[in-house]
C-alpha cells in the first residue's frame, strides 16, 4: 500500500522507552510515533483521572528549579493531609530537576538517538503531548507549550497537541470540554504558542 503511511508505536503506553524495543522496518512511508507529556506533575496537575498528588496540585510552576522549593508550603497546603509527605517528596524531586527548556530537550533527545541508531532513515512523530488547562497557571502552561514545541520543531519532529476541545483544551477556560465547537472559543494565547506562525503579533 504505498500510497498509505502506517504509524507504528513501542510498548510502554506509547513512550520514548518503548522505542528502544522496536527494531524499525525498512520503509521510508513508516511513522514511529511516541507521546508526551513530562513531568507529569506538571502537565497533568489538577488532573481528577489520576489518584495520589496530581489531582490536588495547583499553580505548580515551570519551569523548575531550586527556588521552587520557596514555593513548597503554599502547594503543601492544598494537599490532604495524608498525602503531604509524598507531595513534598514530588515537589522537590521536580525543583531538583530542573525542569526546563533544557531538560525537556535531552528526554526528546533520546528519542532522537534511537532515530540515529536506527540508520537516521527512520521519520518521528510526537503524536501526543500537551498540558492541562484546569490548574496549570496560564502563563507557565503557554511556556511549557512554546518549549516543548520548539524543541520538536528543532530536530524535525512532527507533532500533534492533545486535544482539541477536551480538558487539554486549545479552547478559552470559559469554554465547555466536549461541546461543539460552535459553542467554544479558541484561545489564541495557546494557538500562538503553537502556531505563531499564523498568528503572528502579541
Amino acid at each position: 500500500m504505498p500510497r498509505y503511511t502506517l504509524i507504528l508505536s513501542g510498548d510502554r503506553i506509547g513512550s520514548i522507552e518503548g522505542l528502544d524495543d522496536i527494531h524499525p522496518v525498512d520503509d521510508e512511508n513508516v511513522l514511529y510515533s511516541f507521546t508526551f507529556y513530562e513531568p507529569h506533575l506538571f502537565s497533568w496537575q489538577g488532573g481528577t483521572w489520576r489518584s495520589g498528588v496530581i489531582p490536588h496540585m495547583k499553580n505548580l510552576p515551570y519551569p523548575s528549579s531550586l527556588a521552587t522549593l520557596a514555593e513548597r508550603p503554599r502547594l503543601l497546603a492544598a494537599m490532604p493531609e495524608p498525602l503531604r509527605a509524598t507531595a513534598r517528596t514530588e515537589i522537590e524531586q521536580y525543583a531538583n530537576e530542573n525542569w526546563n527548556r533544557d531538560k525537556l530537550a535531552a528526554r526528546i533527545d533520546r528519542a532522537v538517538d534511537w532515530q540515529r541508531r536506527s540508520g537516521g532513515r527512520v521519520k518521528l512523530w510526537c503524536a501526543e503531548f500537551g498540558c492541562y488547562q484546569a490548574a496549570a497557571r496560564p502563563a507557565d502552561r503557554l511556556h511549557y507549550l512554546r518549549d516543548l514545541r520548539t524543541v520538536l520543531e528543532e530536530r524535525g519532529i512532527g507533532w500533534a497537541y492533545w486535544s482539541y476541545n477536551e480538558t487539554f483544551t486549545i479552547m478559552t477556560p470559559a469554554s465547555k470540554p466536549f461541546w461543539p465547537p460552535t459553542a467554544q472559543t479558541p484561545d489564541r494565547d495557546v494557538l500562538r504558542a503553537l502556531l505563531p506562525e499564523r498568528l503572528p503579533g502579541p
